[in-house]
């Protein structure tokens, strides 16, 4: 689980999860007051990758604009994703990524 006062990770030993759902991850990484930066969404990506189990699944709904960013860094951390558009209500403002993590295999020699 994620601090997002003071973006530290919580221990979460011995556990892992099967699903993480994060709905608004934009509201984690920016004080809602000023706007301002609090937390780097590629520190908040790796620490939802270090809980998820492998073959696990997450699930992030926010803006087009912040699951285009969480889709480039879902597929640098192997994550195997598909993004889907808005739910019928959102008028566009919304669009849904869900990712597996995968196992990392060494290459065959």
């Amino acid at each position: 689980m994620i601090n997002a006062d003071r973006c530290e990770p919580f221990s979460t030993y011995p556990r892992t999860y099967d699903l993480i759902h994060v709905s608004a991850i934009e509201s984690l990484i920016k004080d809602p007051g000023s706007g301002k930066r609090r937390c780097n969404l590629v520190d908040l990506m790796v620490e939802i990758d270090r809980m998820l189990r492998p073959e696990g699944t997450v699930v992030i709904r926010d803006s087009p604009e912040v699951i285009d960013k969480v889709g480039r860094i879902a597929h640098a951390i192997r994550w195997t994703s598909t993004v889907h558009e808005k739910e019928p209500n959102s008028h566009g403002r919304e669009k849904i990524l869900v990712a597996t993590k995968s196992f990392w295999k060494l290459p065959s020699t």
